[in-house]
């Protein structure tokens, strides 16, 4: 059914122009309502804008310090954190000494009273053991036992051991045959005549054939049991070429409460070669410990390397009977060609903190001469940033220790050492006048001159 629409038919013509004036007035009436809002509304944008803007800006500033306090929560948690770990790595590491230091003095009780830990059927000979030690061996009757008894008893035994009998006689000789007798992996080198520490260290290297080498003085032990593994694995299959670990030292191996770290990391005026110095060379490595001594033993050494190291230091001067700073001089050489070294927090090596059978023998002369020998040594090998310290320690030297007569060879390296200094472009003018001066008394052909 279709949908009808309703019509109003209006017959009347003033009603009908009464319903269009209305209608009119109607839509008039609207249209200014309509305008009157949208003017009203228009008049308040800024207000509502503002207010908007404002709550915007309120929500934004607290969600940032509600962040904020989160983030300053974390940081005091994270640095709460930092600090006790920084604590307890601290606490670590003095129980770690502790227990090392309680753990060593016994290993070394034990080595002293010749207990072997290991079997010695067990000892065999390899073409090409792993670590050679070599131990010069000069008047150590009271020590020397006890020493190579704390290499025998490694756990690692795929080892040899040198001795070095520096002319030594008698008693030693009697301590040498047996402990040769009891260990096949010992080797034993006469020296005809007593040649000092530097030719018994190098020629006992020169036959070693092990992949890397160590030392040991005569009155020294190793600390540790485990330390050439532990040295050995750390080398990355031969990619170091120094491993050094940490030392104890005492005068008395017998009183725990007298063992100290070894520290010898020295400033220019100390006049000793320390880390900025020996840092000029191609060493790759974060911890600056590993060339922060001057000594030779508690490290172990890539055999070519050190070999390397003798021929840069040359036949004439390791041939050179000397038993004062032949450490270093090994050392220094020996950085001067390593290219990468690496330093383990373990403690391995016992030194006897006093002098040696042979420093405790040794003349002031002598002493001179091995002071000279080493600046000699500093200036032919070192780099030019390390040369300087040459004259340096000349310089110094000059004012507490080189005052006297000088035996020959001593005075005439001592010259010779000075002229390469004075002629050489790697040295600041300053260095040269100063040195002039220095030693204008003892050499009057060093006539101050313009530079």
């Amino acid at each position: 059914m279709k949908n009808k629409r309703k019509f109003y038919i209006y017959e009347d013509d003033e009603e009908k122009k009464f319903l269009h004036l209305n209608k009119n007035k109607t839509s008039k009436y609207s249209s200014r309502k309509k305008k009157y809002i949208h003017n009203k509304i228009k008049k308040n944008d800024f207000i509502i804008n503002f207010i908007i803007i404002f709550i915007i800006i309120t929500i934004v500033f607290l969600v940032i310090k509600i962040k904020n306090s989160k983030i300053i929560k974390n940081i005091q948690q994270i640095n709460q954190n930092n600090t006790s770990l920084n604590n307890s790595e601290l606490i670590s590491q003095e129980n770690y000494k502790k227990i090392a230091i309680d753990e060593g003095f016994d290993y070394i009780q034990k080595c002293k009273e010749g207990i072997f830990f290991n079997d010695a059927k067990n000892f065999t000979v390899k073409d090409f053991p792993k670590i050679s030690v070599i131990v010069p061996v000069f008047k150590c009757v009271d020590t020397l036992k006890a020493a190579v008894r704390s290499v025998q008893n490694q756990q690692m035994l795929d080892i040899e051991i040198i001795l070095v009998n520096d002319n030594s006689q008698n008693e030693t000789v009697n301590i040498i045959n047996e402990l040769k007798e009891e260990d096949e992996r010992i080797k034993v080198i006469n020296n005809k005549q007593n040649m000092r520490t530097l030719y018994s260290r190098s020629v006992g290297v020169l036959i070693s054939k092990g992949n890397y080498i160590t030392n040991l003085d005569c009155d020294d032990l190793f600390f540790s049991d485990n330390i050439f593994n532990i040295a050995y694995n750390s080398s990355e299959n031969g990619y170091y070429d120094v491993i050094s670990f940490n030392s104890i030292a005492s005068k008395d191996e017998n009183k725990k409460e007298m063992y100290h770290d070894v520290f010898t990391n020295k400033n220019e005026n100390n006049l000793i070669i320390s880390q900025p110095e020996l840092s000029c060379y191609s060493v790759s490595n974060n911890d600056s410990k590993i060339v922060n001594d001057i000594f030779v033993w508690g490290k172990i050494y890539k055999r070519l390397v050190y070999i390397s190291a003798l021929n840069k230091l040359s036949y004439n001067r390791y041939s050179t009977p000397m038993g004062w700073n032949e450490d270093f001089s090994q050392l220094f050489a020996i950085y001067s060609i390593a290219k990468s070294c690496k330093f383990i927090n373990k403690y391995g090596y016992f030194h006897k903190a006093s002098f040696s059978s042979y420093s405790s023998i040794m003349s002031n002369n002598e002493k001179n001469f091995a002071d000279i020998f080493l600046d000699d040594i500093i200036f032919d090998l070192g780099k030019p940033f390390c040369k300087k310290y040459s004259a340096i320690r000349l310089i110094e030297l000059k004012g507490f220790r080189f005052s006297g007569s000088f035996e020959d060879k001593t005075k005439d390296l001592l010259y010779k050492l000075i002229n390469k200094i004075i002629n050489s472009k790697d040295i600041e003018v300053k260095y040269k006048i100063q040195l002039k001066e220095a030693y204008l008394n003892i050499f009057p052909s060093l006539k101050p001159s313009n530079l």
